[in-house]
């Protein structure tokens, strides 16, 4: 995937006039091209930690989710540097800046790179996917600060030079995680006491999970009660996946829970108060829901 990206820089910096040639190299003294040349030397390839992101991306396929995480943006630094052909004197420093120029010049046209110059497996990061497309910075002021160290390490003298980084998109190596969408269910209800005249009042309050080990909580899930004298109430599920409502009447409900294309509904019996077997009823409800 790095050798794509050189072929694609390269490629981005051939669009210019064609008077010099792009090459491939260590810049060091004995490097000595047969005609002017852009030579592109990759010093640096590290992970942008400003771009890292802990999120999954949920995908839903076949009625399940694939969770992936998001994956890394990788930043790899090219010193370039002009080797001019064919001069002397004074002239051999003009033409070098005349040929860095215009290579600055090509480069700040563009913040990332356009997809038809995209080489190999890069093709796709365009933005249009789960992959942004590939960014480019010119001469950014963090990259080699130390100039003179580097001339020094590959054994060649101080001249002038732009830094370019491209920013990629690592393609997933992990294969997704599958992972079924809300069936598992947890209901509750409880009696409890309202205003001065001690009327009753009945919470039911529940937990949507998912199918995966362990369950996890289903966020925002649209959940709806429905009885004989009650107008439809809505809800969603917090972080935790908990809802609950509160009603002044015993009898039948219909709890309906929609998650995307998902759609459940349980029937919820409250029992009278006076009933004798209330607390039975309830502790036996409990039972069979957990």
């Amino acid at each position: 995937m790095i050798d794509d990206l050189t072929r694609t820089l390269k490629a981005l910096l051939e669009r210019s006039p064609a008077e010099t040639q792009i090459t491939l190299g260590r810049p060091t003294e004995s490097f000595k091209p047969e005609r002017s040349s852009i030579n592109l030397f990759l010093y640096d390839i590290r992970e942008n930690l400003e771009l890292r992101s802990n999120d999954t991306i949920r995908v839903q396929k076949n009625g399940n989710y694939e969770l992936t995480y998001a994956p890394k943006r990788i930043n790899c630094s090219y010193l370039v540097t002009a080797w001019p052909v064919g001069k002397t004197g004074e002239e051999i420093f003009l033409e070098e800046q005349r040929l860095l120029g215009r290579v600055l010049q090509t480069l700040s046209q563009y913040s990332q790179v356009p997809e038809n110059l995209l080489q190999g497996t890069l093709k796709g990061q365009d933005g249009e996917s789960e992959h942004p497309p590939v960014a480019i910075t010119v001469s950014h002021p963090d990259s080699l600060k130390t100039l003179g160290e580097f001339w020094t390490a590959v054994g060649g003298q101080l001249r002038p030079s732009l830094s370019v980084t491209l920013i990629f998109t690592l393609r997933e190596v992990k294969e997704p995680v599958t992972a079924t969408i809300a069936t598992s269910l947890e209901l509750r209800f409880r009696k409890e006491k309202r205003d001065t005249q001690d009327a009753p009042s009945f919470t039911i309050r529940g937990r949507i999970l998912d199918n995966q080990t362990p369950p996890q909580p289903v966020r925002k899930a649209t959940v709806i009660l429905a009885g004989a004298n009650l107008i439809p109430e809505t809800t969603e599920t917090d972080e935790g996946g908990y809802y609950d409502f509160l009603v002044s009447e015993d009898g039948d409900y219909i709890l309906t829970i929609q998650f995307e294309d998902r759609t459940q509904e349980k029937l919820i019996r409250i029992p009278k108060l006076e009933d004798s077997d209330y607390e039975s009823y309830r502790r036996d409800y409990d039972l069979q829901l957990t």
